[in-house]
């Protein structure tokens, strides 16, 4: 059987055969279109670290209201969001923040700010900022920690009058923090939810006397991993109560959509401390209570990212640093992001669903070269236009006109092992030169029609051998007088 051979840019040569099987010609963007792979778009979830709660303050004369609950981490989330294949992107799943401790009598300390999480890359750059903390539990005016930080969602006051607001929320991402009520023993503020502002700590200045603290801002609900009932995310921190006695005493606002902490004391249990925020909500910590013991805030929850695609368009992915939860839900893929840290992961698109199969070959009239596709991406073929001979020759006029003069011939359709060149208006000497010996730039040449050694850095010689022809040096009348007529023979070895 006679062997399959390309002996033009467009033919099949078919050995023997008398027949040739014309290739398909297209452009570079022809073929691309020809076998574009699936669109890869991902749905997104990105949630922030909630809030911690503030810390209680024990009994004081400058100490009369509860701490202000943490506020919820930034939430965004979109649908439908091209990226690109073989790109690599970004993870970070950000920490809640830790709950304000208590600190003996008379003072506490605010809550810290929950961390940040993202995924970024071509094509996409989703930040969520954290939750912001939850204010102390200290009545003393100059006290700035009594203030619920800003953030994803802004953390609740702990401040016993309306000048001290909660926390300011991220536009786009989560909502302002509560402040404590207004009366001379309050409870706290609750931290901002994504789907509604902290409530407000109030006073009530009747008997029985309660000081009830402020429920955490909702969070909301998305459905991007498929389960049911429905998940709810970053809901904010309740605020905590003032408690004296079981007579003056209030419940701990609520923590949002009952995955935000709960505040710190309520008329039915003895907890003076608030509750921490659901893992992977972003939900900001529950405000400490204050009251004549331990009362620290609670800690924020994590968060999580979450991205959800079509299984047929990815083909796999590599994941670094953190591993994703994989499920599935239909005919899509959930990779859910919950290890608190940075990773990357990487996304191959799944092989085109044209109808090219593999092996199958076109002429790319942009590249000028054969192509063909080995199933995952097109390669090109490098073809000698001259077919199976080894051999061309060229003519040429000379142009040196001095030592330095140089001249490129080209035409021969292959790189040459060995040149002859010969002066075709004058009788002067054939020059001879090989791939293989060369002394400093320049080839040694022989005469064939004489019996000297081979000459070396004279001003006939050649000075490159290229891929489609040669160069000459100097002015010398056997190769490049100017304007006497070569010819070059020229031979390509046989491996």
């Amino acid at each position: 059987m006679a062997n399959t051979k390309i002996t033009n840019p467009e033919l099949f040569n078919l050995g023997d055969s008398t027949s040739a099987t014309q290739l398909p010609v297209m452009t570079t963007a022809q073929r691309i279109a020809m076998n574009a792979p699936p669109s890869l778009t991902v749905d997104y979830l990105v949630v922030a670290g909630g809030g911690g709660g503030g810390g209680g303050t024990g009994f004081a004369t400058n100490g009369n209201v509860g701490a202000g609950g943490g506020g919820a981490g930034g939430l965004l989330t979109s649908t439908a969001v091209a990226l690109t294949s073989e790109a690599t992107y970004t993870v970070n799943i950000g920490n809640g923040g830790g709950g304000g401790p208590w600190a003996g009598s008379g003072t506490s300390i605010a809550g810290t700010s929950g961390s940040n999480s993202l995924i970024t890359g071509t094509g996409i750059n989703a930040l969520a900022y954290g939750g912001g903390g939850g204010g102390s539990g200290r009545g003393n005016y100059q006290n700035a920690g009594l203030l619920g930080l800003p953030g994803g969602s802004g953390g609740g006051s702990g401040f016993m009058s309306s000048i001290g607001q909660g926390g300011a929320g991220t536009a786009g991402q989560g909502n302002n923090g509560g402040y404590g009520g207004s009366g001379g023993q309050d409870g706290s503020g609750g931290g901002g939810g994504a789907g509604a502002v902290g409530s407000n700590g109030t006073y009530q200045g009747t008997a029985p006397y309660y000081y009830p603290g402020g429920a955490g801002g909702a969070g909301v609900q998305n459905s991007i991993t498929g389960v049911s009932p429905t998940p709810y995310y970053a809901g904010g921190g309740g605020g905590g109560s003032l408690y004296n006695s079981p007579t003056y005493q209030g419940a701990g606002g609520n923590g949002g959509s009952a995955i935000g902490g709960s505040g710190g004391r309520s008329s039915t249990n003895s907890s003076y401390s608030g509750t921490a925020g659901a893992a992977n909500t972003g939900s900001g910590g529950g405000g400490g209570c204050r009251a004549n013991t331990t009362n620290s805030g609670g800690d924020g929850g994590s968060g999580v990212v979450i991205l959800r695609y079509a299984t047929s368009d990815v083909a796999s992915y590599t994941a670094t640093g953190l591993t994703p939860t994989e499920t599935t839900d239909g005919t899509d893929t959930i990779l859910s992001f919950t290890t608190v840290g940075t990773g990357t992961i990487t996304f191959t698109s799944s092989t085109p669903t044209s109808t090219i199969s593999t092996g199958e070959m076109i002429f790319n009239s942009t590249t000028d070269k054969v192509e063909y596709w080995d199933g995952t991406k097109w390669y090109g073929i490098t073809y000698e236009v001259t077919g199976e001979s080894p051999y061309n020759s060229v003519l040429y006029t000379g142009n040196g006109t001095s030592n330095s003069s140089e001249q490129s011939i080209t035409g021969v359709g292959f790189q040459p092992d060995f040149v002859w060149i010969k002066n075709r208006r004058e009788g002067r000497n054939h020059v001879l030169v090989d791939s293989l010996r060369k002394t400093g730039s320049l080839y040694d040449e022989l005469h064939s029609n004489t019996a000297e050694a081979a000459k070396t850095n004279g001003t006939d010689n050649v000075k490159t051998l290229g891929s489609d022809g040669f160069t000459v040096l100097g002015e010398g009348s056997e190769t490049n007088d100017n304007g006497d007529t070569f010819v070059a023979w020229c031979f390509k070895a046989l491996s």
